[in-house]
C-alpha cells in the first residue's frame, strides 16, 4: 500500500518519469485519495517546469585558466608556516629541558655531598678559587676532627668536637 513518505521517496524518479508504468499508476492512484501529498507533487512539477525553462548561461572561453590561476594564486598564499602540535610539543619539551638545567646548575638544587669536603652548592662553580679555599678549610678542620676523635675512645666527647662551620644547610654559602 502506497503512503506519503513511499511516494515521495519515489518523487525524483516520477518527474523524470523514470518509474516503471505500474509503479507510476499506483503512485497517481494515490494522488487522487490524498490532496496534501497532490499538492507536494504539484509543486515540485512547477518548480522542475521553470528550472528546465531557464536561459542557460554559457562561461567564458577563458573561464577554466582564469579560475584555475585563481585557485593557485589562493594555495600560494594560504602556505604560510604554521606550528602544529607536533612542533608546539618539541618546543614545550625544549623549554623545560633548558629550565631544569638552569635551575640545577645556578641553584642550590645540585648540591653535592661529600663527607671529606662538606657540602657544596652548584652555584659555588661560578668562583672556583673561593670554593678551594672554603673546601680547604672545611677538609683540615674535618681531618683535626678526625685525629681528635681517633684519640678518644668515648663517644661522649665527639660532640665537643664537631666544628660547626663544618655544617653546611642546603642554600648555605
Amino acid at each position: 500500500m502506497m503512503t506519503c513518505d513511499k511516494a515521495k521517496a519515489l518523487l525524483s524518479d516520477y518527474i523524470d518519469e523514470t518509474l516503471e508504468p505500474g509503479v507510476k499508476k499506483e503512485i497517481d492512484e494515490f494522488l487522487e485519495r490524498d490532496p496534501e501529498c497532490k499538492n507536494i507533487f504539484m509543486e515540485s512539477l512547477s518548480i522542475s517546469e521553470k528550472i528546465k525553462n531557464l536561459q542557460s548561461v554559457l562561461p567564458s572561453e577563458d573561464f577554466d585558466s582564469n579560475l584555475r590561476n585563481e585557485i593557485i594564486k589562493i594555495n600560494n598564499e594560504e602556505k604560510t608556516p604554521a606550528l602544529n602540535k607536533k612542533g608546539l610539543s618539541l618546543i614545550f619539551s625544549g623549554t623545560v629541558l633548558a629550565a631544569s638545567i638552569y635551575f640545577f646548575i645556578f641553584t642550590d638544587i645540585g648540591v653535592q655531598q661529600n663527607i671529606q669536603e662538606g657540602s657544596m652548592p652548584s652555584s659555588a662553580i661560578g668562583n672556583p678559587a673561593a670554593s678551594f679555599q672554603d673546601e680547604k678549610n672545611a677538609e683540615d678542620k674535618f681531618v683535626e676532627a678526625k685525629e681528635d676523635e681517633t684519640k678518644s675512645d668515648s663517644l661522649k666527647n665527639v660532640p665537643e668536637k664537631v666544628n660547626s662551620e663544618n655544617i653546611h644547610l642546603t642554600g648555605d654559602k
